[in-house]
């Protein structure tokens, strides 16, 4: 008995190792790790190669963007004229695929096979897309407008999608991709979510128009490090930015208005992010929610600061441990809160008492008198004189053993053998 309890101990302690070797964090920086990120998402590693045509008349042109793409090298482009093409596409190779005008370059979708998972489904590593409309005249099920496979630095840029069939159908789609593009599209009227993003790392979403679909504006599960800013996300039939288990993402300067439920909601064990910068307005839930959910999964060490809160129904939620100020050695400054009802005595900008954030036992220690516009007067606050400190990431401490241990060994199966050495397991 006593040498199946040290087989345990040592088990345990292997792995705890393993773990904290292969996974230590530091605090992320708006400044730095993420502005190189983006930087560098639309280098190519290839020459520019030829360029074939699609709807024209004379040589190297085609009437169907698919068989174009079949022949094209890596590093060529596949240009289509103004017309509607009743197909679905598949990229495997590195080419650029560019449509004449978006308005009136139209792929109209049907529902697979041959390509289920999105009417233009992409694997292929450096792909660029950009200037179609991308639509669905007869309902299916679980196509998307763009399927992102296993496809890295890719970018998808300045498209229109409206995916209205019959199913669950978001009008971009991220699966295990990781280091792309995607920006300036208008995502609209989609029968499911705008985007839908599972196992997806390093991914910078801006500047696009995501409104009016029957699910949330942008879904994001179990990954890591994206770069959501800039974009518009009104009137979508589900939440604004809907986040689960995500880690050290960046969601700045979006305007997130007139959603069904949370503007943000964030759920699921989502740790060390940063939600800056944001215009929430008028959404019939919250405007931030932050939720425990079961089994003892809590969204902790996140940051808050310098959102608009106005006309949400309830401003924000949270029962979780975050800080929804910023607070460094230069300035401390919060959120603004449209139902703040402190003063402001010494006239800095800053609110004399805390705002209470609903839930647990958060609060804006630095409300903002006035919306933030990108700019604020500094405020100077002596560390020594403030019982505040400044929170980190610690995933370790934040979630309960049993889910860590499941999702560890989920992430590392090369302990399996270890582990059944061990305890002695068949």
């Amino acid at each position: 008995m006593k040498k199946k309890n040290l087989k345990i101990v040592m088990t345990l302690v292997i792995i705890i190792l393993f773990f904290t070797i292969n996974n230590s964090t530091k605090a992320i920086s708006l400044d730095q790790e993420y502005i190189i990120i983006t930087k560098n998402f639309n280098l190519m590693s290839y020459k520019q190669g030829s360029t074939l045509y699609v709807g024209g008349d004379g040589p190297n042109n085609y009437s169907k963007i698919q068989d174009a793409i079949d022949n094209a090298s890596d590093g060529d482009t596949v240009f289509v004229f103004n017309g509607t093409y009743s197909e679905n596409i598949k990229i495997g190779n590195t080419i650029n695929l560019v449509g004449e005008d978006k308005n009136i370059t139209i792929i109209n979708g049907s529902r697979g096979p041959p390509y289920p998972q999105g009417f233009i489904q992409i694997s292929g590593d450096w792909v660029n897309v950009r200037g179609f409309t991308i639509i669905q005249s007869l309902g299916g099920f679980p196509d998307s407008g763009i399927a992102l496979l296993h496809s890295h630095h890719s970018t998808i840029e300045d498209n229109i999608i409206a995916i209205r069939g019959g199913g669950s159908n978001p009008g971009i789609y991220l699966d295990c991709s990781h280091h792309n593009t995607i920006k300036d599209n208008i995502i609209r009227n989609c029968s499911s979510f705008g985007f839908e993003i599972w196992f997806s790392d390093y991914n910078s979403i801006t500047g696009n128009i995501i409104a009016n679909n029957r699910g949330s504006g942008i879904t994001i599960r179990s990954s890591q490090k994206l770069y959501i800013s800039n974009n518009t996300i009104i009137n979508n039939k589900g939440y604004g930015i809907n986040l689960g288990n995500c880690y050290e993402t960046i969601v700045s300067d979006n305007a997130i208005a007139d959603n069904r439920y949370s503007g943000i909601h964030v759920y699921w064990m989502s740790l060390g992010n940063i939600i800056t910068g944001n215009n929430i307005t008028n959404n019939s839930d919250y405007g931030v929610e932050i939720i425990l959910t079961v089994w003892y999964c809590p969204c902790n060490s996140n940051l808050i600061y310098h959102n608009n809160f106005i006309d949400n129904m309830k401003n924000a939620f949270d029962e979780c441990d975050n800080q929804w100020f910023n607070f460094s050695l230069r300035s401390c400054s919060g959120n603004y809160w449209d139902d703040y009802k402190g003063n402001d005595k010494n006239g800095d900008g800053i609110g004399d008492t805390p705002y209470q954030i609903p839930g647990g036992k958060e609060k804006d220690r630095f409300p903002l008198m006035k919306p933030y516009n990108g700019t604020i007067t500094i405020h100077k606050v002596n560390r020594n004189n403030q019982n505040i400190q400044e929170k980190r990431p610690n995933y370790v401490n934040h979630q309960s053993f049993g889910i860590w241990f499941l999702q560890f060994l989920e992430q590392y199966p090369q302990l399996f053998p270890l582990l059944r050495h061990f305890l002695g397991l068949k």
